[in-house]
């Protein structure tokens, strides 16, 4: 195993004698040592800056030495592990975080796994849909955005009336895009990634039954938590919910609406009060979305309010820079 560490990581490997220990699989011993499952880039479009979030981890070997900012932290992510120094690098509740230009500075060639060329995009994903299923997809209408009814439907799982395609969320959902790009990859198809596609989605049900199988999971997770949301919240007389495919809640982010206050609704699995780090899942950043006034995160036992503002968010968890505005405890 090869490891590419940088000149200050070198300088304290010779302080403190520990270099000759740095060969094949031997770890110096004041390294420190973290797995994770998987990693992404992500923007703070409010100052530009980019940053690589670590997420599902733990630590395995070694301590985080505070202050100590040439510590070397290996990052495991699979059968590949990276470097970087321990002042860079953030740890909490099993995410870790890194500017970019710090990542890439330890790790070159990182770009091209954060940032592969071969990923087909959600504006893809939505055409490839309206070619493959011509006669299920309606336009766009005032309240609705365009999209297929009619065909893997939503009421199919739930029992109900519902025509709106679980297929018209897989442009939302990063692992349905890399099971479409690894299995794209895989089949050495002369066709170009849409007209491939296209084929499977109309013939190929056991491919097709796969992606809505793991798109219905994050769902019906949703669904779950609305109604969460909605029985704890009871009595309140204006609250409105949005059904499947309105633009409100595929265009603006927001889940409800509470006497003129909308909500982006999602399921609070724990809460760090000390940090204001709320544990959850599917979490990305609203702070676009001129819409959603409030994030609410929602369990059987509580229920979190934030203001959609200033926080650091991961698929499963965010960090607010601002306690919640409202802290209701169900009896």
């Amino acid at each position: 195993m090869k490891f590419i560490i940088t000149e200050r990581q070198h300088k304290l490997l010779v302080e403190n004698n520990q270099l000759d220990l740095f060969v094949d699989d031997n770890i110096p011993e004041k390294s420190v040592t973290y797995s994770f499952k998987t990693m992404k880039p992500w923007k703070n479009k409010s100052t530009g800056v980019w940053f690589v979030y670590f997420n599902n981890g733990e630590k395995i070997v070694g301590e985080l030495e505070t202050g100590l900012g040439d510590q070397l932290v290996f990052i495991s992510i699979g059968d590949k592990t990276y470097t970087t120094n321990s002042g860079d690098f953030r740890f909490s509740n099993g995410t870790g975080s890194i500017e970019l230009k710090d990542f890439k500075s330890s790790n070159p060639g990182v770009d091209n796994v954060l940032f592969p060329k071969e990923q087909i995009s959600s504006k893809q994903i939505i055409e490839v849909l309206s070619m493959a299923f011509p006669d299920n997809w309606e336009p766009e209408t005032n309240y609705f955005t365009a999209g297929l009814r009619g065909i893997h439907t939503i009421g199919e799982k739930l029992g109900t009336n519902e025509s709106w395609s679980i297929m018209n969320y897989f442009d939302t959902k990063t692992e349905i895009k890399e099971i479409m790009n690894q299995s794209y990859s895989k089949s050495k198809s002369k066709l170009s990634f849409t007209y491939w596609l296209i084929d499977e989605l109309k013939y190929n049900d056991k491919f097709v039954k796969i992606l809505v199988d793991r798109q219905w999971q994050s769902i019906d997770m949703g669904l779950k938590t609305e109604k969460l949301a909605e029985e704890i919240i009871g009595g309140t007389e204006d609250v409105k919910f949005y059904p499947p495919g309105s633009k409100m809640d595929r265009y603006n982010g927001v889940d409800m609406t509470i006497d003129n206050v909308n909500y982006q609704i999602k399921p609070l699995i724990s809460y760090d009060e000390d940090t204001n780090t709320v544990k959850t899942y599917g979490m990305r950043d609203y702070q676009d979305k001129k819409m959603v006034n409030k994030i609410l995160f929602v369990n059987i036992a509580k229920m979190l309010e934030f203001d959609n503002k200033k926080y650091s968010p991961s698929f499963n968890s965010v960090t607010f820079s601002s306690p919640p505005t409202k802290i209701t405890d169900v009896n």
